[in-house]
């Protein structure tokens, strides 16, 4: 699982008190997309940020869910290369680690990346 849940699940967290976080961060990323859509950024802003929170907001994400990424890797792209390339990579770098570290490494990478859009510039994006 690519989820916060699935992280802490990963690290020996009981089920309920991983629930219990998993249902902070999904109101947190409610809140995020809310503040995000009610202000002056571009809608692709808007629209990558929404895609970046829904994995981040729902217990259950397997690596067929990460298509999500699609919409946030077009938009940053060009103004963000590196956080672009970071989310790229993610679906088979993070399955990996967690694997191999019992640590889950998507939501964190996911996490930076939503960080990262919601600092955009309120200015459109440089075209694609």
């Amino acid at each position: 699982l690519h989820s916060v849940h699935g992280a802490l699940r990963m690290l020996g967290a009981p089920a309920q008190a991983a629930l219990a976080v998993q249902a902070l961060v999904s109101l947190a990323m409610a809140y995020i997309v809310w503040r995000i859509w009610r202000g002056e950024r571009p809608m692709l802003v808007k629209g990558a940020a929404l895609a970046l929170a829904t994995p981040l907001a729902t217990p259950y994400v397997w690596d067929y869910d990460l298509v999500f990424l699609a919409l946030p890797l077009a938009v940053m792209a060009r103004p963000q290369m590196l956080t672009a390339l970071g989310l790229y990579i993610a679906p088979a770098l993070t399955r990996m680690i967690s694997l191999a570290t019992g640590f889950g490494l998507a939501p964190v990478v996911i996490g930076f990346a939503l960080w990262r859009i919601s600092r955009a510039q309120t200015a459109a994006p440089e075209p694609l």
